[in-house]
């Protein structure tokens, strides 16, 4: 276990918390550009359908590369952490652990949120096409 493990452990903590907080914050748009799937006839509300789309593709973009930019930061760290895999359990400490699987938890937050903005921004091209 190096020295910084604390410092990680509590740094990573508290981007999660962060992000959390944030998420929770701006997923209203996101939500709300789920259900547009189908373009409205009526000009006026099919604008406002494509803006409230492209609100929900730009947070879902930012969310995603938030969360890949935090997984690249500590993901060296991470690595060291983990150094030589052992299949002794009592060579790691709850604390490195704790790390590497909340260094690994951003992946699947970026993926999931960028495959999100994928799937609106393939709603929004049905909005350009008609």
């Amino acid at each position: 276990m190096t020295a910084d493990v604390n410092a990680y452990v509590t740094a990573t903590s508290i981007m999660l918390g962060a992000y959390g907080f944030f998420y929770s914050a701006v997923s209203p748009r996101m939500d709300a550009a789920d259900g547009l799937a189908t373009p409205a006839e009526d000009p006026d509300k099919r604008t406002e359908q494509e803006r409230t789309l492209r609100s929900g593709i730009g947070t879902a973009r930012v969310l995603g590369f938030v969360a890949l930019l935090v997984f690249l930061i500590f993901l060296k760290p991470a690595v060291e952490e983990v150094g030589d895999i052992h299949f002794d359990l009592d060579h790691y400490s709850a604390l490195d652990v704790s790390f590497v699987v909340l260094v690994a938890a951003w992946l699947p937050i970026a993926v999931l949120t960028l495959a999100r903005a994928v799937s609106l921004k393939k709603n929004l091209k049905d909005y350009e096409q008609t």
